[in-house]
Order: C-alpha cells, then structure tokens, then sequence
C-alpha cells in the first residue's frame, strides 16, 4: 500500500507547483493597456489550487494581492490584502462577487493603529469598531510570496514523510472508503505549523488521520516577502486510496 500511496501523493504534489500568466499592463482606471501607457502591472498566479492576483507599481512595489474567481473582468473571490506604496499592509479581508465581506482590518500610517470594519453580503459596512485585542496584532497570512515555504529537504521529502508517517484507518479501510482530503494550514514566519484544518474532507477517521500528518510535521523553512519571513497560507492535498482487488 505505502507504493501505491507514494505514486498518489507524486499526483497530489504536482497540484501545488506554481504557474504564472503574462504580464497584464493597466492604466489609472485599470483597463489594459500598452506598457507605455500603464500606471501599474498585474500578474494571475496558481498556486495550492488557488487562483491570486497581484498588482505591482511600475517600480515593482506590490500594491494588491487577491484571490479571484475570474480574471476577464477579474473577480475578487477571497482573501485580499492592500498595500501601500512603501510596501506596508492599508487594509486587510475578504471578497466575495468583488465586494467586501465580513471583518476588514485597515492599517494607518504608523502602521500600528488599526480600524476594523464589518460588511453585509451587500458590501456595506454594518459596523465599525476599533480593533480587539484579537485583531490587534493581527498578522492575516500570505497566500503568495516571493519564496514560497519548503519543507526540510523540499517536495521530495514532504512526499517520504507523508508516506512513512500517514495512517489509513483501519475502519476506512474495511468500509473501502477513499479519495483526497485537502488540508489547510499555515506556516508561519517561524516555519511551524499552526491553524491546520480539513478544507475538503471524506469521513471523519480519514480526516483526523490527514489532519494528523500535518499537525507532527517538523518545522518549515518559513516564507519570505521583500527579505523578510512571513505567515504564508498553504494547501496541502492528500490522497487516501486502496489497492485495487486482484482478480
């Protein structure tokens, strides 16, 4: 079983290497645009199965990163961050159909103020509050960065830990129950492992047993944006399948 859990996880892996698009060129009203007549610059990356837009000044400073549903007219779907033009975080939330949605953190100047605000599903603020102790420091993950976080040794050896350290359950096992159970979690700028949960599940027992795997995992190498490490959100999809019978 461990051979054939190792060609499926090579399959899973290969989910999460990174493709980028061209680069989009938009003017002031960010329609495209020649790159002599752009304002700012945008590249539509994959990575852990999710679909991020980032937003570059012409100098390179990023200034928007979001998940998006569509990229022709893009459509905020997600987490999204603003920064400003020194590359420190204004504000801080979700989109969903290209509106605000729930809490948004928005940073002033000095960088340690902070506002939050809440928005219906209509994108109108319903409540404006300064922010809790919960939402003081907050530090809102990364869904894309520079270098992204390696496990010790890279995909090679995240795949070798999986296989030597994941168990299939035995009740799964005897009810034939398999599939893939996706995993989220963060790797935070210490390179450890914190906030793991079941994005896609099967059954609770295959699901514990994923959630497991990833919560012993040993210690990142964390990520790193513009020379400094950082929280950085991950997709980890695992596959639970039983050998075939033999006829």
């Amino acid at each position: 079983m461990k051979s054939f859990l190792t060609i499926l996880f090579c399959i899973a892996l290969c989910n999460l290497c990174f493709s980028q698009s061209d680069t989009i060129y938009l003017n002031a009203d960010s329609k495209a645009c020649k790159k002599s007549q752009a304002k700012f610059y945008r590249l539509i990356s994959k990575v852990n199965e999710k679909r991020v837009a980032r937003d570059y000044g012409l100098n390179g400073t990023l200034l928007v990163e979001s998940e998006i549903s569509k990229a022709d007219p893009i459509t905020k779907n997600g987490d999204c961050i603003y920064f400003n033009e020194e590359g420190k975080k204004e504000s801080a939330g979700s989109f969903k159909n290209d509106k605000r949605l729930g809490v948004w953190t928005f940073w002033f100047d000095n960088g340690n103020d902070s506002i939050i605000n809440e928005y219906d599903e209509n994108g109108s603020i319903k409540r404006i509050r300064p922010p809790d102790p919960v939402h003081k420091n907050l530090d809102i993950p990364f869904n894309v960065v520079e270098h992204m976080p390696e496990f010790p040794g890279g995909e090679s050896e995240l795949l070798k830990y999986i296989e030597q350290h994941l168990s299939y359950p035995t009740s799964a096992v005897h009810d034939r129950i398999q599939g893939q159970v996706v995993i989220n979690f963060v790797v935070d700028h210490s390179g450890n492992i914190s906030g793991a949960k079941v994005f896609q599940g099967i059954r609770k027992d295959v699901d514990d047993a994923a959630l497991k795997v990833v919560n012993e995992m040993p210690r990142w190498s964390p990520g790193t944006q513009n020379g400094k490490t950082v929280n950085v959100s991950y997709r980890l999809p695992i596959h639970f399948a039983l050998p075939k019978k033999k006829h």
